[in-house]
């Protein structure tokens, strides 16, 4: 009865006295929700298959038993990265940090899969893409989680390890595309400030600012 991402087997066994006809209906449709097999067990695919069986003894009384599997979830979780990569820029002083919120679904219940609900969420930085870290970190959904303290040119991939209580794993998004650290000498990186006349004049300096296209946020402008 716990819930599971497998087919579920059921073994039909009569008592002695129940001797005549033996009567199997599952609803579904057969290959697809059930299968039978050689020895007349039911091999459930999907959640909510019900399995009726009617048997009858010597005298014609008929026996009915019936079951219905609800603990069968093949749909993996899903997560959500917010952003899924990116560039970010070396600080003119101190230490570089990346950035992301984590958000964990677990699909809604269907007519072939059940919601057995979220178990673990676990996240992890690596510098691989492609080889699993072994430590995990765990978060709840909607998190943002930091990588802090990076002190040069690298690139940061974040793995997730989030099941649901059946066993599935999600597989999107289970490694993140690559959060890049780029120099602060690169023109998506720089700040420039373009004054309007650079010879001595009289009147009033116009300065425009422009920024690279990786600096989006928390843009200040202060004056003396």
């Amino acid at each position: 009865t716990e819930w599971t991402n497998e087919d579920i087997k059921i073994t039909i066994e009569k008592g002695e006295n129940l001797g005549g006809e033996t009567k199997i209906t599952v609803t579904g449709e057969e290959g697809k929700d059930y299968e039978i097999d050689d020895e007349g067990n039911v091999i459930v695919k999907t959640n909510g298959t019900t399995i009726t069986v009617t048997s009858e003894d010597e005298a014609g009384n008929v026996i009915t038993e019936t079951i219905t599997i609800e603990n069968i979830d093949k749909e993996a979780p899903t997560v959500a990265l917010a952003p899924n990569g990116g560039s970010y820029v070396m600080p003119n002083t101190g230490n570089a940090k990346i950035s992301t919120t984590l958000t964990a679904v677990d699909p809604e219940e269907t007519e072939a899969s059940g919601q057995s609900g979220l178990n673990t969420l676990a996240y992890a930085w690596s510098k691989s893409g492609t080889e699993e870290p072994e430590e995990w970190t765990n978060f709840i959904s909607g998190q943002k989680i930091e990588k802090t303290g990076i002190v040069g040119l690298e690139t940061w991939y974040l793995w997730t390890k989030v099941t649901d209580v059946a066993g599935n794993r999600a597989k999107e998004v289970k490694v993140s595309k690559p959060f890049k650290i780029t120099s602060n000498t690169d023109e998506a990186n720089q700040i420039t400030l373009t004054p309007n006349k650079t010879e001595w004049t009289n009147e009033d300096v116009t300065v425009e600012v422009s920024f690279g296209k990786n600096l989006v946020q928390n843009k200040t402008l202060i004056s003396n």
